[in-house]
């Protein structure tokens, strides 16, 4: 073993051209990487899942390791898995199904309970004009998940009721993130809302007028959004923090605590992986390993 880190030394220094302090820091790693494989994950350096790498990141994290550190671990892990995969050692490399290091933000995106936003939902004056939209607003962005920037681009030709209005089927055209569209069926209580919501004799019925009005019939702001839902958490007297991207890890975790498969989910929000997805997903670490495992056998079958 001492014999391949050495090769990957090497590697790192002549061919990838690293400083020589950020080799000493990887091949560090590397040896700790080692000692905790066979000592705390009991399983072969060179057989790891991303399942055991995840429960080593955890373990990291319980004794004290910093941010950045963790970040050289993925790094340090990653270069040398490919390094394995270049001398036919391994044959993938179980880094790529881990989720980003990510500073924590104290659970600022916590997915709150649908009895919150339900309340929520309730504080808003639906005879009027005005408090009709918001509860559309925060029906959507509960019920589809959308990130807040494609809710308010979204045109009410993006908006069709016709595709079975029998079974109160509708679709929803999503413009997402670089410039990438999907579309998401509109069903149920949503579909009578929005109906009543077009109906209104304040909604304009140009097809390229948004579908998210301000008072003045143009396209509203992310600010605003934002704005209009924390008044109403405060007059509801909601204690727990619901913000539109808190609504949508709330969507994340509800679906697959209804067994929405995970690739599913992903297509929903408009990720382009499963382990970004998985970073929206609020569960306990039981069902993350569980998660990782399922990703680790789907690899391993490729």
């Amino acid at each position: 073993m001492n014999e391949i880190v050495e090769l990957f030394r090497k590697e790192l220094l002549e061919i990838a051209v690293f400083k020589d302090r950020t080799v000493k820091t990887y091949v560090k790693i590397i040896y700790r990487y080692f000692d905790l494989a066979k000592k705390y994950l009991k399983v072969n350096p060179l057989n790891v899942k991303a399942v055991h790498l995840s429960h080593l990141f955890s373990y990291l994290k319980k004794h004290g390791t910093g941010y950045s550190e963790l970040k050289n671990y993925k790094a340090a892990l990653k270069h040398y898995f490919s390094f394995l995969i270049k001398l036919n050692l391994v044959s993938y490399n179980p880094t790529e199904n881990l989720p980003p290091i990510r500073k924590r933000k104290s659970d600022l995106n916590k997915p709150v309970p649908a009895e919150s936003v339900i309340k929520l939902l309730k504080s808003f004056d639906r005879t009027t004009w005005l408090g009709m939209r918001n509860f559309i607003i925060v029906s959507i962005l509960w019920t589809l998940g959308l990130r807040v920037n494609e809710l308010v681009t979204l045109k009410r030709k993006d908006l069709n009721l016709d595709y079975d209005p029998e079974k109160k089927i509708g679709t929803l055209l999503i413009h997402g993130k670089g410039r990438k569209e999907r579309t998401l069926f509109i069903v149920d209580k949503l579909y009578t809302h929005l109906a009543h919501y077009l109906s209104h004799r304040k909604f304009p019925k140009q097809k390229n007028k948004p579908l998210i009005l301000s008072r003045n019939n143009t396209s509203i702001s992310t600010r605003r959004v934002e704005q209009i839902i924390q008044d109403a958490v405060i007059k509801a007297g909601i204690t727990e923090r619901i913000t539109p991207h808190v609504l949508r890890h709330t969507f994340a975790t509800e679906m697959y605590h209804r067994n929405v498969p995970l690739e599913a989910i992903k297509d929903m929000l408009g990720h382009e992986s499963i382990t970004e997805t998985s970073l929206y997903i609020h569960i306990s670490e039981i069902l993350k390993q569980d998660i990782l495992k399922k990703l680790s056998v789907k690899r391993s079958a490729l």
